[in-house]
């Protein structure tokens, strides 16, 4: 069975806390440190590769579009063709 003090070996080994209360406060950290993470996609590579929050956003970084451009083998000149189709679409219009 995982314990909490394998979770984290040696975070409240050594203060005055009951040891009851530091099973508490070892769970709370855990949930507070895995809830803090927003985004699940993150979540998953951090927990496969070990790496940080931070490292995992900076791993995969936004791609810009460059106009022109073929979005599902439609053509857009500008970014102002693009943004005014898919507005169209949202909108039902």
């Amino acid at each position: 069975m995982l314990s909490l003090e394998s979770i984290s070996p040696g975070l409240l080994s050594n203060s005055q806390l009951p040891p009851d209360l530091r099973r508490v406060c070892l769970l709370m950290f855990f949930i507070f440190t895995i809830m803090s993470i927003s985004n699940p996609y993150a979540l998953q590579i951090m927990q496969q590769t070990g790496c940080t929050e931070r490292e995992a956003h900076k791993s995969n970084p936004s791609s810009t579009r460059e106009f022109p451009c073929v979005i599902h083998g439609r053509l857009f000149d500008t970014e102002a063709d693009y943004q005014e189709a898919l507005a169209e679409f949202l909108n039902g219009n």
